[in-house]
């Protein structure tokens, strides 16, 4: 276990001092920004509403677009910072290998297992986090904007961020244990972005995406999904990403040159 933290702790002093912080810290940032610009879309749009429309009419179209574009924004911005984040770790272990960077301290006693599984919780821990910031900050923006005026509770805003962090996790874990399984940037990178772009689409045809991970990626305000659905969702995600960590780590590897 003591071993285990001094890597962690080592890939985490790693990765604040990696070019990779900066764009982790544009994630909430590019959040809040597509937030504002696409809040004053909406304003534009009510301030276009014929004022002769009685209230409730206008107050249904209002909303309609408000659910509307959120749902749209939220699924866009969910599969672009995934795709992100998948570019970003395609090589995060690979790449070090390659670069003999794991040669002294396997030669020196270190067990790769607790490299890898360090590697595995500290690159996905800092795209996730900051996802979820952003997501956070996004619905503060929403919130203060229209003063709670459309109806919709903070649960029904929450639960799409928590959608789109962890289908970051999902793909981010998904990169690293890939990268480690394989130094080919075309199976860590492509793997999971064939699976973001056709796994969800084959698995949506037949009607079992609330079951699957792929439901973190296509959440929209207002979709009807049981809490026992969402649970199992999460457990294949737990699944998936704890068979490819167990993989990753117990590869036989005859070298690290």
């Amino acid at each position: 276990m003591n071993e285990l933290m001094a890597n962690i702790k080592k890939d985490f002093l790693g990765e604040l001092r990696s070019k990779k912080l900066y764009a982790y810290i544009f994630i909430p940032i590019g959040l809040l920004f597509f937030s504002v610009i696409a809040l004053l879309f909406v304003s534009a749009f009510s301030s276009g509403i014929p004022e002769d429309l009685p209230t409730g009419d206008m107050m249904q179209i209002f909303q309609a677009d408000v659910i509307g574009l959120s749902t749209t924004y939220i699924s866009f911005m969910s599969a672009y910072f995934a795709l992100t984040i998948i570019f970003m770790l395609m090589g995060s272990v690979s790449k070090e290998m390659k670069q003999k960077k794991w040669l002294l301290p396997v030669c020196n006693g270190m067990d790769n297992k607790k490299m890898i599984l360090s590697k595995c919780i500290v690159n996905s821990l800092f795209p996730t986090v900051f996802a979820f910031i952003g997501g956070l900050l996004s619905i503060l923006c929403g919130v203060i904007f229209f003063d709670n005026q459309m109806g919709l509770t903070f649960i029904d805003m929450f639960i799409p961020v928590l959608s789109m962090t962890l289908n970051v996790l999902f793909y981010a874990v998904m990169t690293v244990s890939l990268s480690a399984l394989s130094k080919r940037y075309l199976i860590s990178a492509g793997i999971p972005v064939f699976l973001m772009l056709v796994g969800s689409a084959i698995v949506s045809s037949f009607d079992m995406l609330v079951y699957t991970p792929f439901l973190f990626g296509s959440f929209i305000i207002g979709m009807s999904v049981e809490w026992w659905q969402y649970l199992i969702a999460v457990l294949g995600l737990l699944i998936v990403d704890g068979s490819l960590i167990f993989a990753s780590m117990f590869k036989k590897r005859v070298t690290y040159v």
